[in-house]
């Protein structure tokens, strides 16, 4: 279906970003191939936030980044991807996912990825953390 909408996780785009991160070329190939699929790359304002945590402390990454870096690497981000906005139907959806699956603490922050997704009618997630995402049957994992 073009222009599919395919939600990226944080940790796809780290590695697409470090050319020395272990899974570079796995997460590169991958968003490669969804947007010559006619895919449309989805993220969210937590996306944004969380890759500007991780890139700019640097843990578990070859260096930290600084923040002009960061700003040359999602430049390119932003011109590829679609925005997908939180809204009161992502907030309701959170709560209702939340309550039935008995989310707990850190947990909410996957949860809240599934539900701005579902409120967009996004069905299907790139992670390198499919275990993070099993308890959603909502939606379709996709390991690059």
């Amino acid at each position: 279906m073009p222009g599919e909408v395919v939600f990226i996780d944080t940790n796809v785009w780290v590695a697409r970003m470090f050319a020395d991160h272990p899974f570079h070329e796995r997460a590169r190939e991958r968003l490669n191939e969804l947007v010559q699929d006619e895919k449309r790359l989805g993220l969210s304002s937590q996306i944004i936030r969380e890759i500007v945590s991780v890139c700019t402390l640097g843990r578990n990454l070859s260096r930290a980044m600084t923040w002009e870096e960061l700003r040359m690497q999602l430049g390119p981000i932003f011109s590829q991807t679609i925005f997908l906005n939180e809204t009161e139907t992502s907030a309701k959806l959170l709560i209702e996912l939340g309550q039935r699956l008995a989310i707990r603490g850190k947990q909410i922050h996957d949860t809240n990825i599934v539900a701005v997704m579902l409120a967009h009618e996004v069905s299907r997630l790139v992670t390198f953390n499919p275990d993070d995402f099993q308890r959603f049957a909502e939606i379709e994992l996709i390991v690059p």
